[in-house]
């Protein structure tokens, strides 16, 4: 693997998790991991998106023609690069950007952030600001 894996040890409510990325646990080649945890009822708590910087990644560009009632998607691959934005905070030591979901009783946001070349992601529309950046900062690296 070309980047390094973190987990939290600390995760709110959530009692389960569902590792969506790698969707096949024996590839070799891993380019990015997206887990999603859950609380005892199954509903979405938060989720963890992990990838080395500067990586590759397919992004899906799709076009949508309604007066011929058609649709065109074509996948680009394109070099991911970590852009900060939002408000700075501190995790770890390491220089993070929390950006809160905007609109009329919005709760949650993400949080992002780079450790050893990894970009780490978190993403909720439960939380609040406060038990994000509380998960982020129980992340460990996996030996």
């Amino acid at each position: 693997m070309s980047f390094s894996i973190y987990a939290p040890s600390h995760v709110e409510s959530a009692t389960s998790y569902e590792i969506k990325e790698p969707s096949n646990i024996n590839q070799t080649d891993i380019p990015a991991v997206l887990i999603n945890y859950f609380n005892d009822k199954g509903s979405y708590v938060f989720g963890v998106r992990e990838m080395k910087n500067g990586s590759d990644i397919n992004h899906e560009n799709t076009v949508f023609d309604v007066k011929n009632n058609t649709r065109k998607s074509e996948v680009v691959k394109k070099k991911f690069s970590f852009v900060p934005r939002g408000e700075l905070v501190s995790i770890n030591g390491n220089k993070a950007w929390y950006e809160g979901y905007i609109g009329k009783n919005a709760t949650g946001g993400t949080l992002k952030w780079l450790d050893s070349g990894t970009y780490i992601e978190l993403d909720t529309t439960e939380l609040s600001r406060s038990s994000l950046i509380n998960i982020a900062k129980s992340m460990k690296k996996i030996e």
